[in-house]
């Protein structure tokens, strides 16, 4: 969330799509860390699968945007 904060305070628009990017990345290393802490018996399986939508859904949100971003420069 961070990344996609300061992105959005950048002026230049391929800075803010590198911070989308990043954001993308941070979301992926988000979703690996909550599986490890499944099986690790940190979380519920229920809790698991909450935040497996969550970053799914925030995932598709965040790809949208970064898409709609890459198509400006076009």
């Amino acid at each position: 969330m961070l990344n996609y904060l300061e992105g959005y305070g950048r002026r230049k628009h391929l800075a803010v799509v590198n911070f989308l990017e990043i954001s993308y990345g941070s979301l992926r290393e988000t979703k690996y860390l909550v599986k490890i802490c499944f099986e690790e018996g940190y979380i519920t399986e229920e809790n698991f699968m909450e935040m497996q939508q969550l970053v799914d859904e925030i995932g598709a949100m965040l790809w949208k945007t970064l898409e709609h971003m890459r198509n400006k420069d076009n």
